[in-house]
């Protein structure tokens, strides 16, 4: 960190790797299995999933990302600040690649082993008395390839997101009330299973989020 009267500036940085070696094994279908030994095949085992052990699959691949993280405050008055921060981070697929990514030879390229997310904030906040109140502007695009299990579908799709967060604060004696909105403009920028769906909204993002919490502490 770097701290000059009125301005401050901090910093981080990080690099991850790893590797992965061994082997999996997919599903395979047995015909009236009967699951659990009582010598009837009831209409659910006449179709069982079970682990395919005679077909073992590579798993053989290396990955590696860059993680940063830079921010600044500035104190304009007493009262008021300003802040902004840029932002990069990731994860590493592990378990999620083996449904559909993973190649004959074990290995996977470098775009599917790693999620990237990117964020960049700026804001306001202005303090006095009891009283708090924060604004922030922000902008993310992430990276995902997942798995859903209750569809069995493979997802490789990336996102974008912008928006504006209001947070205030007010404390008097032993009261205090918290309060928070934020707006959320979200899309699915690139998907490259089903195309399609790109310029769709994100299943379960909702356009407006809120909350208030009273609360008061007695002697």
């Amino acid at each position: 960190p770097f701290d000059s009267g009125k301005f401050s500036i901090d910093g981080s940085l990080r690099y991850d790797m790893g590797d992965a070696r061994g082997s999996y094994n997919g599903t395979a279908i047995a015909q009236n299995l009967d699951v659990n030994g009582d010598g009837v095949i009831q209409p659910v085992e006449q179709r069982v999933a079970t682990v395919d052990t005679a077909n073992s699959r590579p798993v053989d691949y290396d990955w590696n990302y860059l993680s940063y993280s830079l921010g600044g405050n500035y104190l304009i008055t007493d009262d008021l600040g300003a802040f902004a921060r840029i932002s990069r981070g990731a994860r590493a697929n592990a378990d999620r690649l083996l449904f559909g990514v993973v190649r004959d030879d074990g290995s996977v390229s470098s775009e599917e082993g790693v999620n990237v997310v990117r964020q960049a904030e700026a804001g306001l906040k202005w303090r006095r008395d009891g009283l708090s109140l924060f604004a922030t502007a922000f902008s993310a695009r992430t990276q995902e390839q997942n798995f859903e299990i209750t569809s069995q579908r493979f997802f490789n799709r990336s996102y974008e997101a912008h928006g504006v967060e209001l947070e205030a604060s007010y404390r008097y004696q032993g009261f205090t009330l918290n309060g928070g909105l934020t707006w959320t403009d979200a899309e699915i920028s690139r998907y490259q299973i089903t195309p399609e769906n790109a310029g769709n909204v994100p299943r379960r993002q909702a356009d407006v989020v809120w909350q208030l919490t009273p609360s008061y502490r007695g002697d």
